[in-house]
């Protein structure tokens, strides 16, 4: 399929192009439909699909709301894939442009992927996916900025389950592994995972994102930074262990447990290594002749905000900080 154009738009009044095309589905049934019957042995359409391959090129999809003001264009789009059977690897690459007006953005989009379909068991996975994007848009802390994502993805639909691994993500200076998986994905669901940040610099990062670095008593400082972590969560509350925090020579571990994000109840309970804190410093000014003291000067003062740390336990150990 070659040169497809698809123009989807809704109007300021909320009607939309494709209305009359969907009408005809809410027609009765005809009368040489046959009753549904025993359903329990019935096998997918999909399960007897042995198709040679699907290729759209050159494809153009734009939607215009007149409600919201938002116009997307997926424009040059090229999609092809290898033959299709039940149960066998299909080769999936895709290219397009995505356009958006609000906010303004726009980016290649490159993808390629290895998908397994069952729908007996409803199985279905994404081997090897890796997608990269291009980003350009004004209101991006740096433009054009790329985006490269790579992941396995396996969902058991009967099962509730879906799984992630083998998760890479890489943009700027940063680079981030992670694992996640989900139970009970079609009711309440539960998210496990760990999330570790590949040590990087944070003078380069600035550097990246255009952001002057206040000078510091130690112009060796914010060098190495780094994160990991492990968590679980439900739409309830979530709770992050083995938290490590990495900033130069000086490490942080801990937990944190967030329940009830409404009126939320924060606990932490953090541990640092050590800190030579006036390394992060402006660098010493000139000495000046003191000023004679005055008689009467005012002093300031400022109450502790004790009303942030209601509903919260606190709990910091530290050790050999400067």
């Amino acid at each position: 399929l070659s040169g497809l154009r698809v123009n989807l738009s809704r109007s300021a009044e909320g009607r939309n192009n494709w209305d009359d095309l969907t009408a005809s589905s809410a027609k009765a049934p005809t009368r040489n439909q046959q009753p549904e019957g025993d359903k329990s042995h019935a096998v997918s359409p999909i399960a007897a699909l042995a198709i040679g391959g699907v290729g759209i090129e050159a494809a153009q999809i734009s939607w215009d709301d007149r409600q919201t003001g938002q116009q997307i264009t997926v424009d040059d789009f090229n999609f092809h894939t290898s033959a299709i059977a039940q149960g066998v690897p299909i080769d999936i690459k895709l290219a397009t442009t995505l356009s958006v007006s609000e906010p303004a953005l726009q980016t290649p989009i490159k993808l390629h992927a290895q998908l397994t379909i069952d729908p007996q068991t409803q199985r279905y996975r994404l081997d090897g996916l890796d997608v990269t994007l291009n980003l350009q848009g004004g209101f991006l802390p740096t433009s054009p900025m790329k985006v490269h994502l790579s992941a396995n993805v396996d969902a058991d639909i009967e099962k509730q389950k879906l799984q992630l691994d083998d998760v890479q993500l890489q943009s700027l200076t940063l680079s981030a592994n992670a694992k996640l998986s989900v139970q009970q994905l079609l009711t309440v669901p539960i998210v496990k995972g760990q999330l570790s940040l590949i040590p990087f610099s944070p003078r380069e990062l600035l550097k990246t994102l255009s952001i002057a670095l206040p000078k510091t008593a130690d112009a060796n400082v914010l060098n190495e930074a780094g994160l990991s972590l492990a968590f679980v969560g439900s739409v309830d509350e979530v709770s992050v262990d083995k938290l490590d925090l990495l900033l130069d020579e000086s490490k942080i571990t801990g937990s944190v447990k967030v329940k009830d994000f409404d009126k939320p109840e924060i606990n932490f309970n953090f541990s640092l290594d050590g800190i030579d804190a006036d390394r992060y410093l402006p660098p010493a000014a000139a000495p000046v002749a003191a000023a004679p003291p005055s008689s009467g000067a005012a002093v300031a003062t400022t109450a502790l905000p004790l009303d942030m740390l209601d509903r919260k336990s606190t709990r910091l150990n530290s050790s050999n900080v400067a």
